[in-house]
This record gives structure tokens, sequence and C-alpha cells, in this order.
């Protein structure tokens, strides 16, 4: 729904509620704004996107798995992941700025060889870290930062 001319903006135009919007404005007076917000399941479909095909969380039984693919400009990503009574706090690491490739997973401070990460459900907290690129570890105290390339 767009306003007609010379009518003024009302809620219904602003597009700015937790609805998907499949439309927003490039021209100037709307800037910002969008429409047609009422996608049956879109939300659901995007969060889907989120995390499984960017995040790359998938839960197969009792395994999950992270593969994700990133943008290379994104140093750190975290996400809790719940397990009925479970905590799974997940940071992927970026140092090598790639789009993906995990190198290596690490629960509780434990390389996982297969990088596979069992799943449990009972009260339990666990810290799984994933590398992205080459696996290569920085020394002691050096901190991985990606420095942006000058554009000019």
């Amino acid at each position: 729904m767009t306003p007609e001319e010379g009518e003024p903006l009302t809620a219904q135009h602003l597009g700015k509620y937790a609805l998907h919007l499949a439309a927003t404005h490039r021209v100037e007076a709307y800037v910002g704004r969008g429409g047609w917000t009422w996608y049956t399941g879109s939300a659901s479909w995007m969060y889907r996107v989120w995390i499984e095909e960017v995040l790359g969380l998938t839960v197969r039984g009792e395994r999950l798995t992270v593969d994700p693919v990133l943008p290379s400009t994104w140093d750190r990503v975290s996400v809790n992941y719940r397990r009925e009574k479970a905590v799974y706090e997940i940071t992927i690491e970026n140092p090598e700025g790639v789009e993906r490739g995990v190198a290596w997973v690490e629960m509780d401070g434990r390389r996982l060889k297969d990088r596979v990460i069992p799943l449990e459900e009972r009260l339990v907290k666990h810290r799984v870290r994933v590398r992205l690129g080459s696996g290569e570890e920085p020394a002691a105290g050096e901190t991985f930062r990606r420095v942006a390339e000058d554009d000019n």
C-alpha cells in the first residue's frame, strides 16, 4: 500500500514492524519506508536462511555442524543455540577475512577432530569456537584484525 499524492503517511506505510518487507522505497519523499509487509511465512523463511545458510548451523539427530558462508568483512559472529536444557554458545571467528571454509571446531577448549558437535539435552552450557580460514593460531598476545584496503 502506498499513499496517494498529498496524503499523509500512516503506520500502514511505514513497514517498520517485525514483518518481512517486500519493498523499500527509494523515491526521495519515501526513502527507507516499506510496503507489502504481510507475506505469509516470509519471516520464517528469512530466519531459516540466516540460521542454516549464512551461519551454517545444521542439526542431524544428535549432531550439530557449523559451516557458515559469511561476508569476508565479518571477523566474528556469535549465536546461542539451545537444545532442551543444553545451551551452546557458538562463536565463529574469521581472522583471515574469508567467506567460507571451516579450519577447526573447538568445544569447551578441546578440538573436535571431525568438526561435529555432539548434542545433549541435560542442563549444561558449552562454549564452541569455529575458526574459518587456514586454521593458523596467532602468536601469543597477537590479535587478528582485518585491515580494510584503501579504496583510492
